[in-house]
């Protein structure tokens, strides 16, 4: 749509007198009494009572429409009282109460014809207030054109209000006078005119060139300046106004609510983009303007206020539904589907389901054995680690269970949130501990001194760790709890309705306002991780320097635990890597598959722990030997030694049986036993302070010789060779 802006007058004065439709008719001194006669002041209801009529108003008085004289005789009534008030009578036109009246004011009188005494006479031009965009003074001046816009009731003199050239425009229809004035289209009173002989006529100035545009004024500084050079500028900024392209006026408001980052794409509103790419021909908008035109106004003054654009708007965009649609954005209307990934998510719940079977049985093989003080690799590995790792590995399989399902609510998130964290505190922390005490017993193994491990500092720690795990999860909670959130996801898919509505897949999956909280989380984890896989691989290079020809398998523990830490260590990095992915896209499709995968990822995590940890020592205790704790020869013979030695000692002698005693204990403690002198020279026996000055205890202690029973089997042959 292009506006024309520029002077018009009525059709019916444009059939008066063609000549005033082009500059070359208006222009020069000798069209200067024909503008001064043509174009009258108009005149405000108050003033045409006060100054014209001879009663001031307080009869009816007509008006001859061939002459600009009052008289009692014509048919038309100019008005019919005086106004009520100052503001009533501020009017230039009031429907059926005062039809306006245009007279000759003094820049008008142009003098005797034949004595031509007054070269100043000039017509009323009714132009735009100063705040518009108007040039009228200079096109008039350079263009030599006797009309003058001096008369207006704006500041300066300079024009009339928007509302007040309606009136003069409808006084001039009323009153068939002429009238000239700076107008534009398409616009309301445009379209009210067209095919009326009060249409708008354009009247031809020169053509607009960029030159001229370049010319002209500043209409901000210059304009309303009141200095008149200024106020005309240059000679060749005085052509006529040049068509201009409509742009439309979007609301920056509607821009954020429909691009701001906090709205997911697939709930974003079309309106935007909708009434960006909106076009319409300028016959179009002028039936826009013909239905605003069919409400009539509400006040007698007819200023526009009773017109309901929004009704003429409605109505016209039903009338063409069809075209308007055109510019609805692709995708829509949408339509939402929830995204519920079924092979996924039941893999998912499958696995994680299979894990918390998995994790429910070690609980009781575990509880069984030990209830059984059955001389197991349960034994040997300590069954309250075992338990703290259970109780770990089942806080876990029940996140992964709750991640696979559908629907999560903030509850099912804050829970799942709670379950993961502490869960892996339960399992790392124990790990840690245990993996710290084998370096430790190894370390002092070296150097020949005892070592003090009590059970009391496996709880203690992983008590003040859980503790604190559990204050941030607290806090967590309270300040920014996990909570439901969806995600959507536009396909490409469509139904098959009417409308035609596009798919929008939908996923809700558990975050807090802050991604903090998560990144807090996994820095825990990953540090217990790291340092228990520093710790592992220091623990293996240990058994690795201290092995021989007679112990070459005492190291299977340490091993389990290592690759139990580093099976731990991949599967966080997959976990990582799925929630750093699902914090930067947030798309249904991505989110629906990450919840899955993350419940996938935490279940293997589980029976990957029990495969490799607990299902060995199942298995080995199954067969009556504690193979599967360490080596399987090395804790069989050790076994043999500590548990028989005490029959055997008995049928040999002294000799023998110092022999075989002491071969045990370096056999057992991980030195080299084919030089028995020397070793006999070490003392490998003292006091033990656990059980009195009398019993026996190695110095140094002995890693592999776990369990308490053996020990205690040790101890009795060592004191029996010592009496």
């Amino acid at each position: 749509v292009f506006a024309k802006a520029g002077w018009y007058v009525p059709k019916f004065t444009a059939a008066r007198d063609p000549t005033l439709l082009s500059h070359l008719g208006l222009s020069g001194e000798q069209n200067r009494r024909k503008l001064a006669e043509a174009f009258l002041q108009p005149t405000t209801w108050n003033d045409y009572c006060r100054q014209v009529s001879k009663d001031h108003c307080k009869t009816t008085t007509t008006f001859n429409n061939n002459s600009s004289e009052n008289n009692n005789v014509n048919d038309d009534v100019i008005a019919k009282r005086a106004p009520k008030d100052e503001q009533e009578g501020n009017v230039f036109f009031a429907e059926g109460l005062y039809k306006g009246h245009f007279r000759f004011g003094p820049q008008n009188d142009c003098g005797d014809t034949n004595k031509n005494n007054n070269n100043n006479c000039t017509g009323v031009f009714i132009d735009m207030p100063c705040d518009w965009s108007s040039v009228f003074l200079a096109q008039a001046y350079h263009n030599n054109i006797a009309l003058d816009a001096t008369s207006g009731d704006q500041p300066y003199g300079r024009g009339y209000s928007y509302q007040h050239m309606i009136e003069i425009w409808l006084a001039a229809n009323a009153t068939k006078s002429n009238v000239m004035m700076h107008w534009w289209q398409p616009e309301a009173m445009y379209q009210a005119f067209l095919g009326t002989d009060a249409e708008f006529q354009k009247v031809g100035l020169p053509p607009a060139s960029l030159d001229c545009l370049a010319a002209r004024i500043d209409l901000d500084k210059d304009r309303c300046s009141g200095d008149f050079l200024r106020e005309v500028g240059n000679p060749e900024g005085a052509c006529d106004d040049p068509d201009q392209a409509l742009m439309k006026l979007i609301s920056k408001g509607l821009y954020e609510q429909t691009y701001n980052d906090n709205i997911p794409k697939g709930q974003r509103s079309p309106g935007y983009d909708a009434v960006n790419d909106f076009r319409i021909e300028a016959m179009q908008l002028d039936q826009i303007f013909d239905l605003w035109l069919k409400h009539k106004p509400t006040t007698n003054n007819n200023n526009n206020k009773g017109f309901d654009l929004r009704d003429a708007a409605c109505e016209w965009v039903v009338d063409n539904l069809d075209f308007v649609q055109q510019f609805i954005p692709r995708t829509y209307p949408r339509v939402s589907r929830y995204d519920h990934r079924y092979a996924l998510k039941y893999i998912a719940l499958g696995i994680s389901g299979i894990a918390v079977v998995a994790v429910l049985a070690s609980f009781c093989v575990t509880f069984i054995q030990h209830r059984n003080n059955n001389k197991s690799c349960i034994e040997f590995a300590q069954p309250d680690f075992m338990f703290l790792l259970l109780g770990g590995l089942l806080l876990i399989a029940t996140g992964a269970v709750l991640s696979a399902l559908d629907y999560p609510n903030d509850t099912r998130c804050t829970v799942l949130a709670w379950l993961i964290n502490v869960g892996y505190t339960l399992v790392l922390v124990p790990q840690i501990i245990k993996v710290l005490a084998i370096n430790r017993l190894v370390q002092a193994a070296e150097r020949f001194r005892r070592v003090e491990l009590r059970r009391l500092s496996l709880f203690q720690a992983v008590l003040v760790v859980t503790l604190v795990v559990v204050a941030f999860m607290m806090t967590w909670t309270f300040l920014d709890p996990p909570q439901a959130k969806d995600s959507y996801k536009v396909t490409d898919k469509t139904l098959m309705s009417p409308r035609g509505e596009t798919i929008v897949l939908v996923c809700t999956y558990c975050t807090s306002r802050s991604n903090a909280w998560v990144l807090i989380g996994l820095l825990a984890q990953g540090f217990f991780l790291f340092v228990a896989s520093v710790l592992a691989f220091q623990m293996s290079r240990l058994w690795h320097n201290n092995s021989n020809s007679n112990n070459k398998k005492t190291d299977e523990e340490s091993q389990t635990l290592a690759i139990l830490v580093y099976s731990t260590l991949i599967f966080f990095i997959l976990r990582l890597v799925l929630i750093v992915w699902l914090q930067e896209d947030q798309d249904s499709d991505y989110m629906s598959a990450l919840m899955g995968g993350q419940s996938l990822v935490l279940g293997l995590d589980v029976i990957a722990a029990i495969s490799i940890y607990f299902l060995p020592k199942f298995l080995a205790n199954g067969g009556g030997s504690v193979a599967a704790a360490t080596s399987t020869s090395t804790l069989q013979q050790q076994h043999n030694h500590c548990g028989n030695n005490n029959k055997k000692s008995k049928k040999k002698n002294g000799t023998k049986k110092r022999n075989a005693l002491f071969k045990t204990i370096f056999s057992i403690c991980g030195h080299d036993n084919d030089d028995d002198d020397n070793e006999y020279n070490k003392n490998p026996i003292a006091a033990d302070p656990f059980y009195g000055t009398n019993s026996i205890h190695f110095e140094g202690s002995c890693p592999i010789c776990g369990s308490e029973i053996e020990q205690d089997l040790m101890r009795h042959e060592l004191e029996e060779w010592h009496s």
